[in-house]
């Protein structure tokens, strides 16, 4: 099999013509397929690139996106139900080759269908385990010749109700690569370790009724974000607008809880009691820094007296790291009384 660097050197361009041109000429002297060939010879050529020149349905995708009046894709290209609507064709090679289902690695670009993936993916797991007493890896594993018939029914029906279409594309191929070299990265450099976050706080009272009043902003917050994340998941909504909308979001919580709390430091204990006695999580985090982030520097800054360490690259320092010599240096900041007053 070549490799990706083969597909580079060759160029999928130029190979992907030539197979064309290979098979037309096939084409060309069998009798059998004389009524499909030329459908699908044409339908094949409209989708693959010629030189640097892309014709047929790309270059109309193009258009359309100018905003140019363009010919649309014909849905027997990618609509089952359409095809047996077309006269003189094989079905059943069209069936073989319609576009009905986005490539494997889109599943990256489209959380929605990542979901459904992973989803079909899970439920197929259970049923291959239940019935077969295997995963779903050891039974694509068995060659056909060595699986039952119920066995073979089963991969073939799985097969043709993938959310994706898992070819051996080049673009899946990279896909799987990274899939490969990063698989379980994130677990092997995940750190629970405990952490004290009442360092953060300045100990200023507060009484049950502002927690309770901003620990249910809190909630109104989260759901807010959570109802605009599912619409970002089935809405290709652009990062600028996203970003937009997620400040919004933040300074309309950021204003309520100031009405509750004026007091920034009170404030910020407020909420690290609200986000961590909850459970931390990251979201939480960073909810709590992004609404009182200079407050907790002034706090940890009063508890360690007002001093910074830092590193400072330095040719001859004692620490060394990537290949480079640091300094450990040192720095006072006035303190600050937790009132906001210094």
């Amino acid at each position: 099999m070549p490799s990706l660097g083969d597909d580079a050197e060759e160029g999928a361009t130029s190979r992907t013509y030539r197979l064309l041109e290979a098979m037309k000429s096939v084409w060309s002297g069998c009798n059998s397929l004389t009524r499909s060939a030329p459908h699908l010879y044409e339908m094949m050529m409209c989708s693959a690139p010629r030189g640097n020149v892309r014709t047929g349905d790309q270059q109309n995708s193009i258009d359309k996106a100018k905003g140019i009046i363009a010919q649309p894709m014909p849905p027997s290209w990618y609509d089952h139900h359409a095809i047996s609507r077309v006269e003189g064709i094989d079905e059943r090679m069209y069936h073989n080759i319609a576009a009905d289902r986005k490539p494997y690695f889109m599943r990256y670009v489209y959380p929605a269908l990542n979901k459904q993936y992973n989803n079909y993916i899970k439920n197929a797991g259970k049923n291959a385990v239940r019935e077969f007493g295997l995963t779903l890896d050891e039974l694509l594993a068995v060659p056909s010749d060595d699986r039952t018939d119920r066995q073979n029914e089963f991969v073939e029906y799985y097969e043709r109700f993938l959310p994706v279409g898992t070819g051996d594309c080049v673009m899946n191929r990279i896909c799987r690569r990274f899939e490969e070299k990063f698989d379980g990265y994130l677990s092997k450099h995940r750190h629970d370790d405990a952490f004290d976050y009442t360092i953060m706080k300045s100990g200023a009272e507060y009484t049950p009724y502002m927690f309770r009043r901003v620990s249910e902003l809190h909630t109104e917050y989260n759901q807010r974000v959570a109802n605009y994340t599912v619409f970002q998941q089935y809405e290709r909504v652009d990062e600028f607008e996203a970003a937009q909308k997620d400040k919004e979001i933040l300074d309309d919580f950021m204003r309520a809880c100031s009405e509750v709390c004026p007091n920034r430091f009170v404030l910020c204990d407020i909420l690290l009691d609200v986000c961590y006695r909850r459970g931390k999580t990251k979201k939480s985090a960073k909810l709590v820094w992004d609404v009182c982030g200079d407050e907790i520097i002034a706090n940890l800054l009063r508890r360690n007296g007002g001093v910074i360490r830092y590193p400072e690259r330095d040719e001859n320092g004692d620490i060394c790291y990537c290949g480079e010599r640091f300094t450990q240096k040192t720095c006072i900041v006035e303190e600050n009384d937790g009132t906001g007053n210094e």
